[in-house]
């Protein structure tokens, strides 16, 4: 993907369906519109940390082309779902036992593995596997009845597949994804370490850990021919990097209730101010953020079922 991923559940652990059989691809990345995954990324260089932020990319839509079935996969990053997008459209291949995806090469369609997961998910346990023309190689480990943390909650019955070659590792769970990843290089004499860790999934009506992004899932509705699109609420945060104060500018395109969220690197809600009833057209708010430490964090705008959001920076003595 190019940029690189809270219905609070509470009570007992949930369990998942009947374990899979470990060549079942489908489970381990399960490939439905709706379906969404966001992770708490971090760089470290030689164990220090320098930057983290939060990820996502949701299933916003399917199509046809030349026979195969495609899932259009929405990514956001650093900054808001909205702006220029970018969509991969991906498949499962049978044949392969992994994802590829559908793209341009000298202005004609070609597939390939899809980057984001590993390329051997149906693999089975204990086994090492080649991707087909790829020189990646990897080796699977996995078992059945793991139990899994996903922001605050919890699911037991998780069947775990994971990879691992050369200086990356993977770890897939069964009806949730990629749980985690991380790589690591040695670039200008010094080793520096990428690391994702699952913090939201939904898959099918199952919700886990707390969502800050908001994505355009079509439903019913034909996607024109540069991709799906959806009106969207606007929203601004300044300034950036913050300070004790941010100043929060939007736009409505019909009445709702409204409310502003700010959420840290790891998912927890920090502030919460409920704005009521607000007309259509433009309006504004400000945050108070005194007493959060310095750090990444995601301003939300909840307008009715619509969401918006804005990655900050909060930094002592900024303006």
């Amino acid at each position: 993907m190019r940029t690189l991923l809270l219905l609070a559940l509470v009570g007992a652990p949930l369990a998942l369906r009947a374990q899979p059989d470990t060549t079942a691809a489908w489970r381990y990345f399960p490939l439905a519109v709706g379906n969404q995954w966001e992770h708490f990324n971090t760089i470290r260089r030689e164990g220090e940390l320098i930057e983290q932020w939060r990820s996502g990319y949701a299933v916003v839509d399917e199509r046809v082309l030349e026979g195969q079935r495609y899932f259009a996969i929405q990514s956001c990053g650093r900054t808001a779902c909205d702006g220029p997008v970018d969509y991969d459209l991906v498949r499962f291949d049978t044949t392969l036992g992994g994802v590829v995806e559908r793209v341009l090469q000298e202005g004609q369609p070609v597939e390939r593995w899809w980057p984001v997961i590993p390329c051997a998910l149906a693999a089975p346990f204990n086994a090492g596997v080649g991707c087909g023309s790829s020189a990646t190689r990897y080796n699977t480990s996995g078992g059945y009845g793991h139990t899994v943390t996903v922001g605050e909650d919890t699911v037991s019955g998780v069947s775990l597949k994971a990879f691992y070659g050369g200086s990356a590792y993977d770890r897939m769970g069964s009806d949730l994804g990629l749980i985690f990843h991380t790589f690591c290089t040695l670039f200008g004499g010094t080793d520096l370490c990428f690391a994702w860790e699952l913090t939201f999934v939904r898959v099918g009506d199952r919700e886990l850990g707390t969502s800050v992004f908001g994505f355009a899932i079509v439903t019913g509705e034909e996607p024109g021919a540069g991709g799906p699109t959806a009106t969207r609420l606007a929203l601004s945060v300044a300034p950036n990097p913050l300070g004790d104060e941010a100043r929060v500018a939007f736009t409505l395109a019909r009445p709702a209730a409204v409310g502003l969220e700010v959420y840290d690197g790891v998912g927890r809600r920090v502030r919460a101010v409920d704005l009521g009833g607000q007309a259509a057209g433009d309006g504004a708010a400000v945050l108070d953020l005194s007493g959060l430490p310095d750090g990444v964090y995601v301003v939300r705008l909840r307008a009715g079922a619509e969401t918006v959001h804005r990655v900050v920076t909060r930094r002592h003595g900024a303006p």
